[in-house]
């Protein structure tokens, strides 16, 4: 079986490069599967995160960065040059390496990567909770293009994009329950855990904790309702 996984960077210390990297390391020195890593901007910075000698890492180059000090007109010109030089790279890869499943994390390879033929499963797991750039714009008061904007690609991913891949994986069962709504070929796979442990909650107090990072595209509640009766 080989793998690849598309992914913007590896240096930063971020959620989806820590799963991806415990899953590409898993399915190398466990499984034994083929993985490949291809991101996009990796700026020759070594992962963040222990990767196997296994995995084999691609970096594309594509200076997506460049487009963070550029105006909103600036931003869409750049943005259309860098895509279609994105889709050139990985796709002479994919057709060399001859997949059997690619997995896109909703970023930049999002937007062509089911257009590649390749023969190869197209996999979209989603590391965010469902219409999360909504939450961003409206969390974060964006001025009304920016939020228009951001309504529209929050549109675009959830009725064009998430659509056109073989399987939809989210992280929650109630994700998983919202998008069930529109999209058939959705399944629940929740983040692993980097270690083990026996020990049980002997669910004696009420307290509940979530680690990570209080954004809106999480989706943690500003507040938790009192229990009542």
């Amino acid at each position: 079986m080989k793998v690849i996984y598309c992914l913007p960077q590896l240096f930063m210390p971020g959620g989806i490069e820590r799963i991806c990297t415990i899953k590409a390391n898993y399915f190398a020195d466990i499984l034994n599967w083929d993985v490949v890593i291809i991101t996009a901007e990796q700026k020759n910075r070594p992962p963040y995160y222990k990767i196997s000698e296994k995995v084999r890492l691609i970096d594309l180059a594509i200076p997506y960065s460049t487009m963070q000090s550029q105006g909103l007109y600036s931003r869409i010109i750049t943005k259309r040059h860098l895509q279609k030089l994105h889709k050139s790279k990985i796709e002479e890869i994919l057709y060399s390496e001859q997949a059997d499943i690619v997995v896109s994390t909703l970023t930049h390879e999002v937007n062509f990567i089911t257009e590649i033929k390749d023969g190869s499963k197209k996999v979209l797991e989603f590391h965010f909770c469902k219409g999360h750039k909504r939450k961003m714009a409206d969390a974060f008061h964006f001025d009304l293009i920016t939020k228009i904007a951001y309504y529209v690609q929050c549109w675009r991913e959830e009725n064009i994009l998430v659509p056109r891949f073989d399987q939809f994986v989210v992280l929650t069962n109630e994700d998983m329950q919202l998008w069930q709504n529109t999209i058939a070929n959705v399944i629940c796979i929740p983040n692993i855990l980097p270690f083990e442990n026996t020990e049980k909650a002997k669910l004696i107090e009420k307290h509940v904790i979530a680690v990570g990072r209080y954004d809106a595209q999480n989706a943690f509640p500003s507040r938790i309702p009192e229990q009542t009766g």
